[in-house]
C-alpha cells in the first residue's frame, strides 16, 4: 500500500508517459482508480505541468486483512494534500483540494508481485 502511494507521489511530482505507465504496471486491469490516476498523470505530462509537493500524505494507520494467500483487504486513511499544480515555468496554475477519508483497498498477488486491485471509500 505504502509502495503504491510512494509511486503515485513520484509520478505526480515528475509526470511523464513512463510514470503514467508505471502506475498501470503496479495495478491490475480491474483497478479503475489506478487507471484514473494514470490518466491524470498523463494529462499533467501532456500539459507540461506537475505537482509542487506530494499528492498524498504518509499513511500511519494501514491495517491489512488476509482474504486468501493472494488477496488482502487493506484499510487506511487516505489524505490528499493541498498540493499546488505548477506549469513548466513554476507558476501556480491550480491547487488540489485537501481532504482525508477512510479507504479500503484490494491488493492481489499477480504475475510475481503485489498489485493494487481497487480503491473505495470505507
Amino acid at each position: 500500500m505504502r509502495f503504491y502511494f510512494k509511486e503515485i507521489n513520484a509520478a505526480y511530482l515528475a509526470p511523464s508517459e513512463e510514470a503514467a505507465d508505471r502506475i498501470l504496471q503496479i495495478s491490475t486491469d480491474a483497478c479503475r482508480s489506478c487507471a484514473a490516476g494514470s490518466a491524470d498523470i498523463r494529462s499533467l505530462s501532456e500539459a507540461g505541468q506537475r505537482l509542487a509537493t506530494p499528492a498524498f500524505a504518509q499513511m500511519p494507520d494501514v491495517t491489512a486483512q488476509k482474504v486468501s494467500d493472494t488477496n488482502y483487504r487493506v484499510s487506511f486513511t487516505m489524505t490528499q494534500t493541498d498540493a499546488k499544480v505548477l506549469d513548466g515555468s513554476g507558476k501556480v496554475v491550480d491547487k488540489q483540494v485537501a481532504k482525508s477519508q477512510p479507504q479500503l483497498a484490494a491488493v492481489v498477488w499477480e504475475e510475481g508481485s503485489w498489485r493494487m486491485d481497487g480503491l473505495a471509500a470505507a
